[in-house]
């Protein structure tokens, strides 16, 4: 959806047009979905979480003033809302991780199988060491690396500078790394 279309559609959804407001949420529901999934770690939560926030987004679509993209102050309301439900149920302590949220990503089709296969265990591997940092490191990975998002939109959603979010972005590598070192010394069983 290009900006062009969003503020049109915007200028709809704020005079009531629900298909314009269907519209964005359809092209929006993937980024919020997969906020809430990364903060709250299990699929029935990440909805709700998905959910509240496009009741806070259309309730508030006349504080939007266009200062920044519409995608980046959405990603930062589904942040937020995440944050609260994880808030509300402080009774988990950890975040659930579910292999299934990510699998469809796992089976890209290949030329050659076993490079196939190889290829799917070094992102099963990628995947299980961001699920295993803390939910706003694999949040700004995921963010950076998956939708390629600038940095700048990283620190407006989690509400920090441009240069924090390098910072934190540059920490959370080499963690990744030490990580994927470890995994790779490790002798298996």
């Amino acid at each position: 959806m290009t900006s062009d279309s969003t503020f049109t559609y915007l200028d709809q959804a704020r005079r009531g047009d629900e298909r314009a407001i269907k519209l964005l949420v359809e092209n929006h529901q993937q980024i919020v979905l997969s906020i809430t999934w990364k903060v709250l770690g299990n699929k029935e939560d990440a909805e709700d979480a998905a959910q509240e926030t496009f009741i806070r987004c259309f309730r508030n679509l006349g504080k939007f003033k266009g200062k920044s993209a519409f995608g980046t102050w959405l990603c930062s309301i589904a942040y937020r809302a995440a944050i609260d439900l994880f808030n509300k149920r402080k009774n988990r302590n950890s975040r659930v991780v579910s292999m299934e949220h990510d699998i469809h990503q796992l089976k890209a089709p290949c030329e050659n199988p076993e490079k196939g296969t190889e290829s799917r265990e070094i992102k099963l591997i990628l995947k299980n060491a961001i699920d295993a940092l803390p939910s706003a490191d694999a949040l700004m990975i995921m963010l950076h690396y998956y939708w390629d998002m600038p940095l700048g939109e990283i620190g407006k959603i989690l509400q920090i500078s441009e240069n924090n979010t390098k910072v934190r972005l540059h920490r959370i590598r080499i963690k990744l790394h030490a990580m994927l070192k470890e995994l790779k010394e490790t002798p298996s069983a």
